[in-house]
């Protein structure tokens, strides 16, 4: 009888074993069904065409843009657009410094969102007003994406850079252009994609299309040049001091702190301070540098001959000191008020700086009344304000 019933209860359980089973195949063919209709309808629902412009700056910084256009697909099923996700490798992450996005001039908000899969690190883009494809034929954006670490050095005049292929959207994209725009001066380019070579000035410029790019794309790519004059550049800090005095007359200086990360040794440095700045000089901890001025529309640019060669892994101290017109940045408002333009003194080199302090001094007996941004730290004295505006992973 006990034998009966253990057959009894073992035939049940094992019924009941194969029907869980059965259930859960099943609810897994559907899942996968399910999500075989959604990659469809996804693919087909936009129509996405994407221009991505990288460039490699001197220091090591690289940038990628993308330019997405955006219409109604085949289907017609999307009519409008209020948000947009995009994403890279994960792969790539830990050396993203700053995404940030655009239509036109207007800035865009960007946040972190999950694509449900681990091999990607997602964004969402959203749009200030929904955008009718029914009302627009297309609808254009960017994308920028800025990396630091990716370039690195195979011998004193040789360097490799890696970055993701193609860009990772939920939607398959119709038609994909890419441009690389090495250094200036850069020679011998090589990589892992049959690149068109052009030039633009002297900047070697790499060209390549491809038609249909699948959705969730992660593919990399690599890039070799070289170059004698490219350097690779860690920035830990750099602190902008700002004095404004009783008379209005305005001092800066700049100290920075530097590190070199390539083989070979550097022997000048290039930094970039505001246009019309004026009685330029530099400075390590042991004294005077000598510096060459360069002035252009939008900055100047200030050359400094370092004391000695910086080997790799060695590190300076930099401070370049100059007065800028108070006429340009300095506003007269009201009876006794005054406005300092911050936007074109808080930072302009190519560069991507860990750390970036920005101090304003206030001439004796002047109030701190309000900024567009609040300050990370205020200091009063008995005759004297100082406010600081402290940013990370600042890029020009």
């Amino acid at each position: 009888m006990s034998r009966l019933l253990s057959r009894s209860i073992g035939r049940l359980l094992l019924r009941s074993l194969l029907t869980t089973l059965a259930i859960m195949i099943a609810a897994f063919t559907f899942l996968g069904s399910f999500m075989s209709l959604v990659e469809a309808y996804g693919q087909n629902a936009l129509e996405v065409h994407v221009n991505r412009v990288i460039r490699v700056d001197d220091g090591g910084a690289l940038t990628i843009n993308d330019t997405i256009t955006v219409s109604k697909g085949v289907n017609g099923s999307i009519t409008s657009l209020s948000k947009f996700l995009v994403g890279i490798p994960r792969g790539f992450e830990r050396n993203l410094v700053k995404v940030y996005a655009y239509n036109g001039s207007v800035r865009l908000n960007v946040r972190n969102i999950s694509f449900g899969r681990a091999d990607i690190r997602g964004f969402e883009v959203l749009f200030p007003n929904k955008v009718n494809l029914d009302d627009v034929e297309t609808y254009s954006f960017t994308v920028i994406y800025v990396f630091s670490g990716l370039v690195s050095s195979e011998t004193s005049l040789r360097f490799r850079f890696e970055f993701p292929k193609y860009p990772t959207l939920e939607y398959e994209v119709q038609s994909y252009n890419l441009t690389v725009v090495l250094p200036p001066d850069a020679e011998e380019p090589a990589g892992s994609i049959p690149f068109n070579e052009t030039t633009d000035g002297d900047s070697l410029i790499l060209k390549y299309s491809e038609g249909i790019v699948s959705a969730f794309a992660k593919d990399s790519a690599w890039v070799t040049f070289s170059s004698a004059d490219f350097k690779l550049l860690e920035v830990n800090e750099m602190t902008r001091r700002i004095t404004v005095d009783e008379w209005g007359n305005i001092a800066v200086s700049d100290r920075y702190y530097i590190i070199n990360r390539a083989t070979s040794s550097v022997f000048r440095l290039s930094l970039r301070i505001p246009r019309n700045a004026t009685s330029i000089s530099a400075q390590d901890i042991y004294g005077s540098l000598k510096v060459a001025v360069k002035r252009t529309s939008t900055h100047v640019e200030v050359e400094v001959s370092l004391r000695r060669g910086l080997k790799e892994g060695e590190r300076v101290k930099l401070l370049i000191a100059y007065k800028i017109p108070s006429g340009l940045y300095l506003e007269h408002e009201g009876w006794d008020g005054y406005t300092l333009t911050m936007k074109p003194l808080t930072y302009n080199n190519w560069w991507i700086v860990e750390k970036l302090d920005v101090v304003i001094v206030l001439p004796e007996g002047a109030r701190f009344q309000t900024s567009i941004k609040d300050p990370s730290r205020f200091e009063k004295n008995a005759f004297q304000e100082t406010i600081t505006f402290t940013e990370y992973n600042v890029t020009a």
